[in-house]
């Protein structure tokens, strides 16, 4: 019979795929591919809004109504903390509880838990006038802890900063509003994060999946 993998997927207008359909999104995108190549049924949910912050989406959280187990929790979140100025030391600690949330709906397994970095919005045309290098660094910042975080529980990180980087100068990147990636750059991340993610979709579920992510 086919299997059922079941993904919740954390996050801010990045995961939701502002400016696209719905089915454009990475999460949505990811579920094709998977369902596709694994033969399975995937249950994807996701709990995301555009302008989300940590706080935001930890306190949306608190009043969720969620499955008591998934196989698999993603995390993408704290470009708009970099973006209204929020200090390091919030997103760390908002940072951490979020995580701890995502562990307690994955059966506390850090190996399935999944991580996700921080796009570099100051590529994007809509950041034409303003301080793109000191944008950019500002992200690796947050970036840095953002990695350390997952690494030192022992839960998967992918990165996607370095993919959103190669649409500097690419309109084609980016959807009407000039600053959300598009489905081409979207679809350029879940390379990276389908990539990244196959030891904790492995750990997930069983061997039946390997098909599935060992497809390029």
């Amino acid at each position: 019979m086919p299997g059922r993998l079941k993904i919740l997927c954390l996050g801010d207008s990045y995961t939701i795929g502002e400016g696209l359909p719905r089915k454009d999104s990475w999460p949505s995108q990811w579920r094709t591919l998977l369902a596709t190549k694994g033969q399975g049924h995937v249950s994807l949910r996701m709990v995301a809004r555009t302008g989300w912050t940590t706080r935001d989406l930890r306190d949306a959280l608190q009043s969720a109504s969620l499955a008591p187990a998934y196989d698999l929790v993603t995390l993408c979140i704290g470009v708009n903390n970099q973006y209204q100025g929020k200090s390091i030391t919030e997103f760390r600690t908002e940072l951490a509880e979020l995580i701890q949330f995502a562990l307690s709906k994955n059966g506390d397994n850090p190996s399935r838990l999944l991580g996700i970095s921080i796009p570099d919005w100051s590529v994007s045309p809509f950041a034409k006038d303003r301080n793109r290098p000191k944008i950019a660094k500002r992200i690796d910042q947050f970036n840095t802890w953002n990695e350390t975080a997952f690494r030192k529980i022992g839960a998967t990180y992918a990165d996607i900063t370095t993919s959103s980087r190669r649409f500097e100068g690419k309109p084609s990147g980016f959807t009407k509003d000039q600053l959300h990636p598009s489905r081409q750059q979207v679809t350029a991340w879940l390379k990276a994060i389908h990539h990244t993610a196959r030891p904790a979709l492995k750990e997930a579920q069983n061997p039946r999946w390997s098909r599935a992510l060992d497809s390029p």
